[in-house]
């Protein structure tokens, strides 16, 4: 059973494919055993985007080095893009 663990937005002029998601993910869990979604969602006025969920086991914590190296690994992998990583509480 996967939890969501954490969720992010990107506006229309910034997304990041499936698996390229997934690979920064399982590598900042250190797990292979995650899964990542995404839907499309409106912000305000004309202001489309995603949102992100990042899945993982009930095992994976809600710890500051996991949070801080999928932070990293987006800012790396989206320079241009204001990314703010929630928890997602169920």
């Amino acid at each position: 059973m996967q939890l969501a663990i954490y969720r992010f937005r990107l506006g229309a002029k910034h997304s990041i494919g499936h698996k390229d998601l997934l690979r920064l993910w399982a590598a900042a869990c250190r797990s292979d055993n995650v899964t990542v979604s995404r839907v499309a969602a409106t912000f305000g006025h004309d202001d489309k985007g995603y949102i992100y969920s990042l899945q993982g086991p009930p095992k994976v914590p809600d710890s500051p080095e996991i949070r801080q190296r999928i932070s990293a690994s987006l800012t790396a992998a989206l320079p241009k893009a204001s990314i703010v990583i929630q928890r997602q509480f169920a």
